[in-house]
């Protein structure tokens, strides 16, 4: 199974925490803060769960699946 966003807000619904709409502020506010943080190139810790970081990597040949296009 993959998680998604829409498990993530049905599991916080669920237990009766929040509204469904709320759940969603929560979690969009939640990715919103994340993001913002790693394009300014800060790491983020989560305890108990992990650090999420952006690396940079080297450009590498690839192939648009529709078009059949090589792109970098």
């Amino acid at each position: 199974m993959t998680l998604t966003k829409a498990h993530i807000v049905e599991s916080i619904f669920a237990k009766n925490l929040f509204t469904k709409s709320q759940s969603t502020r929560v979690i969009d506010t939640l990715f919103e803060l994340m993001k913002n943080s790693m394009e300014r190139g800060e790491d983020i810790m989560i305890s108990r769960f992990g650090k999420f970081s952006v690396k940079q990597k080297h450009q590498r040949k690839g192939r648009n699946p529709k078009t059949g296009e090589a792109i970098k």
